[in-house]
């Protein structure tokens, strides 16, 4: 039988935000099911997704990290 987890629990097995993660099941980047009301996950795909590196916020270009400087 296929083991389900609350967005709760999957914050918790990940160490994300739970707003973040109701951001990534809401705009379907995490895989869920409707169970009732409310929406679960399964967990071989939680474990599936943490072997390939979990989550990657979109990196900032080198040069945006700089403070600007003032042209002379």
């Amino acid at each position: 039988m296929t083991k389900l987890i609350t967005i709760p629990k999957f914050a918790e097995a990940t160490g994300l935000p739970y707003r973040l993660c109701l951001h990534l099941v809401g705009t379907a980047q995490i895989p869920s099911v409707p169970v009732g009301h409310r929406r679960r996950i399964d967990v071989r795909w939680v474990d599936q997704w943490l072997a390939g590196g979990g989550y990657r916020p979109v990196a900032l270009t080198p040069d945006a990290d700089e403070p600007r400087r003032a042209a002379r």
